[in-house]
Parts: structure tokens; sequence; C-alpha cells
């Protein structure tokens, strides 16, 4: 959904057990040396979550065209892939191990000529480093936005218009392959923003039907259907799920009011605000731990984009970089 001014938790215990079976057999006081080792790691995990958090942000940057990765502290910059004028980039994700990524690669050409514009969109995969790409898809005048990859990195969901002459947004999704296009929102709303939940059987998405009471944030099944509204607010959007599928990350905004990021649990109860500053918020995403979140800032005078982090209690707010937006951190 564009902007009003512009457009799974790693498995407890896994290691742990291992390193348990290995002193279960050298014994002894080795087996103990290990143990303690074991528990200043979790320890400092603990005390440090930045480092419990790791794996990499993925962002788009206007400026540069390009799809940028950083580490979660805003350092070791890496250009994933650049596109020059006209074009642009953005919507990028990653598959749950973060062997995958997505993005949404698009163009206006004839803009200002004689000949009416005409918008190409194109769906790319490529490997975590930003080699080996490849075209999924491509669109021609279907106004595509918000792709997003499922956890398993086999399937897109994004959003677009149904045909040329109709604008209203629909869900849908094709295999990374590129075949199997389906069509999974039905009715006259108009729904974008979608993203898929981590067990990638459910679509998260914005839901617009007019009035408050039709309108919010919804889910359906990846298979298809009309969606189950979970969260009525006409200035509700941008859902993201968190790692463990039990909270939710979106954002909002009161009339007259600036949009702020939001959690709730999944079934759309308990929101509440997670940063509430004088700046906007957009496109909140959740670390591969859960713990923390990015999301993107505009800064309304004068106008900037930044990126920042937070605890999921919403402190500890932490500039990250200037100058991006679609921010989403995966392992």
């Amino acid at each position: 959904m564009p902007h009003p001014t512009k457009q799974a938790s790693a498995a407890p215990g896994c290691s742990f057990g291992a390193i348990n079976r290995a002193g279960q057999k050298i014994g002894g006081r080795r087996a103990a040396g290990v143990l303690v080792i074991a528990s200043l790691v979790l320890a400092l995990g603990t005390a440090f979550p930045s480092l419990a958090s790791a794996g990499r942000i993925l962002y788009a940057n206007p400026s540069l065209r390009s799809i940028v990765s950083i580490s979660p502290n805003g350092g070791d910059h890496r250009v994933l892939y650049h596109v020059g004028f006209p074009a642009r980039v953005s919507s990028p994700s990653a598959s749950k191990n973060g062997h995958r990524i997505a993005f949404l690669y698009s163009v206006n050409s004839n803009h200002g000529g004689p000949n009416p514009p005409r918008t190409v969109d194109k769906l790319f995969i490529a490997r975590r480093d930003g080699s080996h790409r490849r075209l999924v898809r491509k669109f021609v005048n279907l106004d595509v936005e918000s792709l997003a990859i499922s956890p398993s990195g086999r399937r897109l969901v994004f959003s677009r218009q149904r045909t040329v002459a109709n604008s209203t947004q629909h869900v849908y999704t094709v295999r990374a392959s590129g075949h199997g296009l389906r069509l999974v929102t039905t009715g006259s709303s108009a729904d974008t923003d979608p993203q898929f939940s981590p067990s990638g059987r459910k679509i998260v998405f914005t839901k617009e039907a007019g009035g408050r009471d039709h309108t919010g944030i919804a889910t359906v099944r990846f298979t298809g259907g009309p969606g189950h509204l979970i969260y009525r607010s006409g200035s509700a959007s941008e859902p993201s799920y968190s790692p463990d599928g039990q909270r939710i990350a979106f954002v909002r905004a009161r009339p007259g009011v600036l949009y702020h990021a939001w959690l709730m649990r999944s079934n759309g109860r308990r929101a509440q605000p997670l940063v509430r500053n004088g700046s906007q918020q957009f496109n909140p995403c959740f670390s591969p731990s859960g713990r923390s979140l990015v999301y993107e800032q505009e800064s309304l005078s004068p106008v900037r984009f930044t990126l920042h982090t937070v605890r999921r209690n919403g402190s500890h707010r932490k500039l990250l970089r200037h100058g991006g937006y679609d921010p989403v951190w995966v392992r």
C-alpha cells in the first residue's frame, strides 16, 4: 500500500542439546567446561539481544536505485542489485532461512512523451548475496506492489490490478518458477500489503472495502477466499507477522494524527502503539528472534526518511541509516 506521502525464530535448544550430548560422551571436567561455555553463550544472548537477533537487514535505497544489505548495527553496507534511471527497485524480502531473496523491479516508460505511459513490473528472485538473479514473472500496466517471498522460498505473494481497465488491487501468488499464478482475494475490496505467515499457510493483508467496519487488517488462506477481517481501522495497513506467528506489526493513524507503528496479537486483539513520536513510521518488520523490529521513519520538517530498530517493548530505539525504505530483517 503506498505511503500517505509516498509510495521463524530459531528452533530452541537444538545446538544446546548437541553440546549436552557431546558433553556426556567426553565426560568429566571437559564436559563441565563445555556446559559452562554453553551457559555463557546463552547468558550473552539474553544480556545483549542484538547478539541473539543477528542476521541482516535488507532495504531499498531510492537515491542509489538499489537493494542494499546491512548488519543490524547499520554497518557492513553491501549493494545487492542496482538499476539505472528510470527504473527503481523495491519490496525486498527473504525466505525463512535467508538463502533466497525476492524484490520488485519497476519502470515507467514514455513518461511525458506523445504515447501513453507504459508501466512494466518484474518479479525477481536471487541468492542472498544478490547473485544468480532470475526473472519470475513480468506484468505490463497492472501496477504491481508489495512483493514478498514465502518462508519456504517456493512462492511469491503480491498485489496488482486484475485487469488494465480495473485499478482495484487484489492479492495474487505465483510459484518461484513463474508458473501457477493464482488470484487469492475475492470480492470488490482493494486488497494490498500481503505478507505470508511463518507457516506459509496464511496471508495477512490490508483490506479496503470502504467504511471503518469493513476496512483494516485481514487474513486469508494462501489457497484463496474473501479474507477475514481481524482488526478494523480505516488507517491500519502494512501488516507483518512475528517469527512465531503470535503477533502482527502494522501501522495506523487516528484522524489528524501521524502514522505510527503498532503491535497486536495475531487474532487482532490487544493492539497498542510501538513507537509514538513527532515522525511517521512505516513497514515495521520483526527480527529473526522476534525481540526487535526494524522500521522506516519519515521526519516531516524537513522531510527525510531513515531506518531504525526498536525492542518489542518500544525501548532502545536506534538510528541505522538515512535514505532507506521497505526494510526487512532476515537471517
